[in-house]
């Protein structure tokens, strides 16, 4: 019975171990907008998926490509386009973000270098638990 039980006991610490492992915010087909020559500021799209078992509040993003990178919604008010600026977001269990262009979307705010086609680190900073880079790359 004490190898049943340590058996049992064993796996679940395993199981246990891979899903707080795959907890972590992920991304896919995040990518930049590329920057006309001389300017300084772009937006960043894709999707980002919380693949754990409960709520994920965001509370910012950083870049060190960048001075600045803020989460903006685009929204139609009076047929006129306006945007505006998210400053938290809730993501539920496995669920995701979209951003997209003419939607919610990253302000990525005085480039500091020239990316010519390099993978950018963006950092999704999360409440209570610090901060999970990902990967966005210039094109599209």
């Amino acid at each position: 019975m004490r190898q049943v039980f340590f058996a049992i006991f064993t796996l679940a610490a395993v199981l246990a171990c891979q899903v707080q492992d795959s907890d972590e915010l992920t991304a896919s087909d995040l990518w930049l907008r590329p920057m006309p020559p001389g300017q300084s500021m772009t937006a960043a799209y894709g999707t980002i998926y919380n693949p754990g078992p409960g709520v994920v509040r965001i509370t910012g993003f950083s870049s060190p490509a960048f001075e600045r990178v803020e989460l903006h919604e685009t929204r139609m008010e009076q047929g006129i386009a306006r945007m505006r600026r998210i400053h938290s977001l809730e993501l539920q269990a496995r669920d995701s973000v979209i951003l997209e262009p003419g939607g919610k979307h990253l302000m990525m705010i005085g480039a500091r270098q020239s990316f010519d086609h390099q993978p950018v680190e963006i950092l999704v900073e999360i409440a209570g638990t610090g901060a999970v880079k990902l990967q966005a790359l210039q094109g599209q």
